[in-house]
Order: structure tokens, then C-alpha cells, then sequence
């Protein structure tokens, strides 16, 4: 089933918008994890020129839009006036760094309209997570999957789409060491969702090393 992957890469380019057509995510019974084969390369637009290229394609399935925000509460209002200008329907929005605090918890209303708002928060100053899923599709928080991977930030939804099980996924990573016991621990969510037949769908920010 085709997806589209729509990113805004950084803050100051809420009005710019890169866009990804994936063609298929194929399960592998091998050892090594899948890869999505990408059949349009990443392409950066403006609302008008991303419209123009969505009216023409008529895209079919569904569409995730994955955000590095660095603070919802500063950025959610520039985003949701960009989500407002544009004609192409998004059913998750991914959002990376949303700076919600485990200690201070959600300080502002962090509504998007027509969506619903799952979020992981942080114990640091940057970090958190959240997806924001279309009101009409109902899902299932996959609890169990963050709980494993704790060398990460994540949110992990279960979703019913054209009858098939679904995970949608987004993933923060800090800067910081001990980068292989993060992909042994991702690599164990991922054998066992293509062990469940399950399709998924990940908007990740992997931060490698921390910096010096």
C-alpha cells in the first residue's frame, strides 16, 4: 500500500515541506530489517508548489507528516497554519522534540483540530515525542514496544488500515554513546512486529553521538 512521507526538516522551514513517495515496506523473513523502497526521490516544496505536485499526483493510501519541532508549545501554532494551507490529507502527524517534561507535564493546549493527541514526554530539556492521529481513525497505544526500547524516546500507535494491522512509530534519540545497545533493542521490536505480520511505519530522529 503507497504512503507518503511528508517531513518539514526544521523549525525555520515550517513553510518548507520535503516529501518521499514510499512504494512498499516488505517484510523480511531474513535476518536483516527491511527497507522501504523510495520511488521518487526527496524533493523540498512550498505549500503552493507541494499542492500543485499533490493535485497532479493524486496520491493514493495514506500520509504521515514527521516534524522536528524543537518545542510544540512555541511551534504548534506555525504548524497548524501550514497543516490549514494544505490540500493533501494527513492522517499522522509525527512530531520529534516537543520538549513536554515529565516533570512539568503538558503547560498549554496542545490541540490540533479534526486530530487526537497521544504523546511520551521527556526528563530533558529537549526530547518528546507525539503523534497526532485523523479523529476517524481509531488505534491502540503499543506500550509494550517503548517499553523496550529504552535507549530512546518513542510512541508507538496500532492502527487498523484497509484491514491489515499497522504500527505507526516515531522515535527520538538523544545524543549520546552506546549506540549499538539502541539498534539491538530496535532491532527486537522489528523481528518481532515481521514475526506478528505486522506492517510499520517509522518517523525517527537518531542521534548518534553526543556532542562535544
Amino acid at each position: 500500500m503507497p504512503v507518503d512521507l511528508v517531513q518539514i526538516p526544521k523549525p525555520h522551514d515550517i513553510n518548507q515541506i520535503t516529501c518521499n513517495t514510499i512504494a512498499e515496506l516488505v517484510h523480511s523473513d531474513s535476518d536483516d530489517l527491511p527497507n522501504p523502497s523510495v520511488v521518487s526521490p526527496c524533493q523540498k516544496h512550498d505549500t503552493a508548489s507541494f499542492n500543485s505536485l499533490s493535485a497532479k499526483l493524486n496520491w493514493p493510501g495514506f500520509s504521515i507528516l514527521h516534524a522536528n519541532v524543537r518545542s510544540l508549545k512555541q511551534n504548534l501554532e506555525p504548524l497548524t497554519i501550514l497543516l490549514s494551507k494544505l490540500n493533501h490529507p494527513l492522517h499522522f502527524i509525527a512530531i520529534t522534540e516537543t520538549k513536554i517534561k515529565k516533570d512539568t507535564g503538558l503547560h498549554f493546549v496542545p490541540n490540533i483540530p479534526g486530530y487526537s493527541f497521544s504523546h511520551s514526554d521527556t526528563q530533558y530539556a529537549a526530547g518528546g515525542v507525539t503523534i497526532y492521529t485523523k479523529d476517524n481513525i481509531s488505534y491502540v497505544v503499543r506500550h509494550d514496544l517503548s517499553e523496550i526500547l529504552t535507549e530512546a524516546e518513542s510512541l508507538w500507535l496500532e492502527v487498523i488500515l484497509n484491514g491489515k494491522n499497522t504500527v505507526i512509530s516515531v522515535i527520538y534519540r538523544h545524543p549520546a554513546p552506546h549506540y549499538d545497545s539502541f539498534t539491538k533493542e530496535l532491532e527486537n521490536i522489528l523481528h518481532n512486529l515481521n514475526d506478528s505480520k505486522v506492517t510499520y511505519y517509522i518517523c525517527r530522529d537518531f542521534n548518534k553521538f553526543a556532542a562535544t
